[in-house]
């Protein structure tokens, strides 16, 4: 297997031990949905190569916004013509 797969693998062992460790806390009411989201979920969705944080919407928004500035000097816009 490739060493992507033991990575994830890693991770998910590692996660698992971290539960295991803390499973009363875990467990308790006091153990909120989004505190397992943050620490469990997400960690096993990054590791499996997902991503979770849209890095790639950030990034197209910049280029969308580079492209608007190259459109806006090439047809030589004012910023009153870029408002509409």
């Amino acid at each position: 297997m490739s060493s992507t797969f033991d990575d994830a693998f890693g991770v998910v062992q590692s996660l698992a031990r971290a539960f295991e460790a803390n499973q009363l806390h875990y467990l308790s009411s006091s153990y909120q949905e989004s505190d397992v989201r943050k620490d469990f979920i997400d960690e096993f969705l990054i590791a499996l190569g997902w991503d979770i944080n849209h890095d790639w919407q950030r990034k197209f928004e910049s280029l969308d916004r580079q492209i608007d500035t190259l459109d806006y000097e090439l047809y030589c816009l004012t910023d009153e013509e870029i408002k509409l």
